[in-house]
């Protein structure tokens, strides 16, 4: 299933131009060697620019040959290859690669020759051909590739007539489609019926490497190498049969999605998501009413921004340097580079979303039924692990997200009239970073991550893996000026929504709710408040010395904090009367939300009840507002002026 998907994106992209010709690539390539068409050298341009192309400029060539086993050398590239194979220069100064690059050499010289007959027409070929007839290979200067640090030079020619500056011999489709096809008949002794296109075709004996980052080079996602993975005597992909037409079609689509400037993937730790759908390159999302339209890969890089990756948002910034100090540098070098506004970039992104899942108002360009797909891949050595493969409707997929954010939208202490239906963007990687110990992503549970990312696809209830992390945050930084900051309540509320399937905590504060759990966390809010009143200034509060405790064993501490909280009181009266009257009031009416007062609190909380007591603590000390209790201080005086 994943390779017939694949086959498709790669139709839909060679019909609309977004991928390279069958058997070719953009290759980085430093050094072009100009000669005239009779074979005489010119000279040779170094591509190399420090800011533009620090490897050399990309050029259309053939795709890199594989080259395994003891005779490797033997294998030689197109018409471009590096200096041991172009000019005999090794590569390096080490006593091996000196005694393969002649034999390199030789490979080259042989395939140079192999095309000339084959194509005694071709002008370039013949020059290539000629300048090796004339020694004029000798010309070139050997010091550009003396250099240790350089690491596979690689090397191309270009006609000097070349109208063109891009315009290089290897790049001649005619030349690879010629040589590809001539291996495919070589190397495929067998014909089958493909099991991607259903078609009777020489079948794929091995399959092309991808270019997923995080594993060694150039890694397999299909192979069958050892006699363990045969069966009924086939050996390598006959065990699976797929043509070599369909499996160069998935590599090449499979290398697209991975480009590094592609808005289709997201390496989040040591997984790397590959997303895409059935929707063609040229469809045009037009919002009518408003004249507003939206191309696909704009739309890809919403999905991506909005499930995988996020947009900077300030607040969570400010909290995650409290509490990471290591992270702050890193966070003032990304804010000051990204200026946008998170709010306008929440609502752009918000609204290409939506744009994708509304097929009933007419607004969108195409029926409702097509496919999203996500591949989630780790590397494996030399071999690629496919860890998660999800599929579904653009509308199912993408309407998950969206309600995922909602989920997540809880009140802030910057905005304290949240807008349900434009949530703050929220991504796996802000979830992820939010309730675990490590710094570096590459360090973080692949499995916790798999774990979010299959719940927010499918719709269904966080793993209790993220909850647990998450608790664990947040009692472990008891002594930070933020425990429970806005990320963390927001999974929490979302959580506990999700698997109880009902708005048991709302976004902001609740002031019905009598939820045991939720009255004590508003009641231990309410406390520390009291203690920083009474006590300015204090080094260690109730918080930094009793939140776990509270938080997980009520009964055992509540009973000392009203205690202590009375003491308090009695300061604040007289010290800033009526405002101490206005704490005693406040804190009796939360705790007469319970039957029975503070005796009603019971001896343990569950992690769902400790879920609630985190999410019930933000929600009170995000409702204090200082102007207000200043107003409600001012009018207890008065009160009691008046009796």
């Amino acid at each position: 299933m994943i390779l017939q998907a694949l086959y498709q994106l790669y139709q839909s992209l060679e019909a609309n131009g977004k991928t390279t010709p069958e058997g070719m690539q953009w290759k980085p390539i430093p050094f072009v060697i100009t000669i005239t068409p009779e074979g005489l050298y010119v000279g040779i341009e170094d591509t190399r620019d420090k800011k533009e192309a620090p490897k050399g400029k990309l050029f259309l060539v053939a795709k890199d040959k594989k080259r395994t086993g003891s005779k490797s050398y033997e294998t030689a590239n197109l018409l471009w290859d590096h200096s041991g194979y172009v000019l005999n220069i090794p590569t390096d100064e080490s006593e091996r690669k000196a005694e393969l690059a002649p034999l390199q050499h030789e490979a080259f010289l042989k395939l140079v020759n192999q095309l000339a007959e084959q194509h005694p027409q071709h002008e370039g070929v013949r020059a290539i051909r000629a300048f090796y007839a004339q020694q004029e290979h000798l010309k070139v200067p050997r010091e550009l590739f003396t250099n240790p640090k350089e690491t596979s030079p690689n090397i191309v020619f270009k006609l000097s007539n070349a109208t063109d500056a891009n315009e290089v011999i290897a790049s001649d489709t005619n030349l690879v489609w010629g040589e590809l096809a001539a291996e495919q008949s070589a190397g495929n002794e067998q014909v089958g019926r493909c099991l991607i296109t259903g078609e009777v075709l020489p079948l794929a004996r091995l399959h092309d490497t991808i270019k997923l980052p995080g594993g060694q080079a150039n890694p397999s996602l299909i192979s069958f190498n050892l006699s363990a993975f045969n069966s009924y005597g086939k050996e390598q992909g006959s065990n699976a049969p797929i043509s070599q037409k369909a499996s160069n079609a998935a590599m090449a689509a499979i290398n697209v999605l991975l480009d590094k400037d592609a808005a289709t993937n997201y390496k989040l730790g040591n997984t790397t998501f590959l997303f895409w759908s059935t929707l063609t390159h040229n469809q045009v999302v037009v919002e009518q009413e408003q004249n507003w339209g939206v191309s696909l890969d704009e739309l890809m890089a919403s999905y991506k921004e909005a499930t995988f990756s996020g947009l900077i948002n300030q607040e969570e910034e400010e909290e995650d340097a409290q509490e990471n100090p290591s992270t702050t540098s890193k966070t003032k070098k990304k804010t000051k580079k990204e200026k946008a506004d998170p709010t306008a970039e929440s609502e752009r992104v918000l609204k290409a979303l939506r744009v994708m899942t509304s097929a009933k108002d007419g607004h969108i360009s195409w029926q409702n039924q097509e496919r999203f797909y996500l591949l989630g891949l780790i590397p494996n050595a030399k071999r690629v692990c496919v860890k998660l493969w999800m599929e579904g409707t653009v509308s199912e997929i993408v309407g998950n997200t969206i309600q995922h954010l909602k989920d997540l939208n809880i009140v802030s202490f910057k905005n304290r009239n949240p807008d349900e239906e434009r949530p703050p963007l929220r991504s796996v990687y802000s979830l992820v970073r939010a309730v675990s110990t490590a710094d570096s992503a590459d360090k973080w549970s692949p499995i916790l991550v798999q774990s979010i990312v299959e719940s927010l696809i499918k719709g269904l209830p966080y793993p209790q893996s993220l909850q647990m992390a998450c608790l664990d945050r947040v009692h472990h930084d008891g002594r930070s000026k933020y425990p429970v900051t806005e990320l963390r309540a927001a999974i929490l509320k979302a959580y506990i929504n999700r698997k109880y399937k009902q708005p048991i905590l709302a976004m902001a504060l609740d002031l019905n709710n009598s939820h045991p759990a939720y009255v004590a966390g508003r009641a231990f809010a309410l406390l520390e408040r009291i203690q920083e009143l009474a006590i300015p200034g204090v080094k260690a509060n109730i918080t930094d010395r009793y939140y776990r405790m509270a938080s997980a064993t009520p009964n055992m501490v509540f009973g000392r904090l009203f205690q202590l909280a009375q003491h308090h009181l009695t300061k604040i009266k007289r010290d800033s009367g009526g405002l101490g009257y206005y704490f005693e009031r406040e804190l009796g009416k939360v705790v007469n939300l319970l039957p029975g007062g503070q005796s009603a609190l019971p001896a343990h909380f569950t992690p769902d009840e400790q879920s609630i007591f985190a999410v019930a603590y933000y929600h009170q000390k995000n409702y204090r507002d200082e102007k207000a209790e200043e107003k409600a201080a001012a009018k207890e005086v008065a009160e009691a002026s008046e009796g």
